[in-house]
């Protein structure tokens, strides 16, 4: 299972399974996959996400490249 952990810095920590069938395709990835993938999510949400868990919050600011970790 793919984990998404928040630092105390307020950066986020990636882990998964790098022997998982599905998972282990993110072992090649870098930093800048990570950051690209993420912003072409909420490049293409639609607001759904937010209608359904009531999320009110500014979460589509842009990240900066050293808001995100990657653990092997």
């Amino acid at each position: 299972m793919i984990k998404v952990n928040e630092l105390p810095d307020g950066k986020l920590e990636i882990e998964w399974d790098k022997n998982d069938p599905l998972e282990s395709i993110l072992n090649d990835w870098t930093e800048k996959d990570f950051q690209d993938f993420f912003a072409y999510c909420l490049s293409q949400d639609s607001g759904e996400f937010r209608k359904e868990s009531g999320e009110t919050g500014d979460w589509e600011t842009e990240v900066e490249e050293d808001d995100i970790s990657e653990e092997n």
